[in-house]
């Protein structure tokens, strides 16, 4: 049986330090992450001495660097939270709704007219407007991916792949994600941005049920059922997300 191990490391290039984890696990090769929080992984072969390691991590310094800086503009650069009072503006799926929250006496939200009208018993209590909010997202978020999934799929059914099992997780640094059992993870925060977007994200999970990395063979994929996934893909990139 197959072990994982975790070191905490650090590179030192040109005077810079780059504090990582380093990760061994059953793999064929060397694989650098970097966390939306600015953390660095680097996942290895077991076994693989680290004299072998270090001069791909100090080859790809540079990429690990501006990978930072690039994510850390990102993150500064997204509205501050909200506070769950009337007048604030949410976007879904890709349209912008303006928060109308009213007294009533059973808790209720809905969509209408580019308003995001939301009923609680008490208008000062933004905790409950926030949880009310979540719901209503994540609810349809639940339909609409669902929906989605089943349109996205047709496209690569003819590959032989099953039909994966989907899942919706509110996270921060990721799209999505697909594992090599085909159970599809989906961001509830995807039902703010556009259909076409949301596509997208469900096809490069797709294809992830052939290829379980990044390599030309997946962007063939990729280029195979959306042609466009580049202009998408930096598209996204304007909604605020982490990836």
């Amino acid at each position: 049986m197959s072990r994982t191990s975790t070191k905490a490391m650090q590179l030192s290039v040109d005077g810079v330090d780059i504090p990582f984890t380093l990760v061994y696990a059953k793999r064929r090769t060397i694989g650098i992450q970097v966390h939306a929080d600015g953390r660095v992984i680097v996942r290895a072969p077991q076994r693989l001495p680290y004299k072998h390691i270090e001069p791909f991590l100090i080859e790809r310094a540079g990429w690990i660097l501006r990978k930072q800086r690039e994510l850390s503009e990102r993150l500064h650069a997204l509205p501050p939270p909200h506070q769950f009072v009337s007048g604030e503006t949410f976007v879904l799926l890709g349209r912008e709704y303006h928060l109308h929250v009213f007294e009533q006496t059973r808790t209720r939200v809905r969509a209408d007219h580019g308003r995001l009208i939301v009923g609680v018993p008490d208008v000062s209590d933004s905790k409950r407007v926030q949880r009310a909010i979540e719901r209503y997202i994540r609810r349809h978020a639940q339909r609409i991916f669902s929906q989605r999934m089943r349109v996205c799929f047709t496209q690569v059914e003819g590959w032989g792949v099953r039909r994966p099992t989907l899942r919706l997780r509110t996270m921060k640094s990721r799209w999505g994600s697909c594992t090599s059992t085909g159970v599809i993870t989906l961001n509830t925060r995807l039902l703010h941005i556009p259909i076409s977007l949301i596509d997208y994200v469900i096809l490069h999970e797709l294809c992830h049920l052939r290829e379980m990395n990044h390599s030309a063979r997946f962007y063939a994929l990729m280029a195979a059922v959306c042609p466009d996934y580049k202009a998408r893909r930096q598209a996204l990139k304007g909604y605020g997300f982490i990836e």
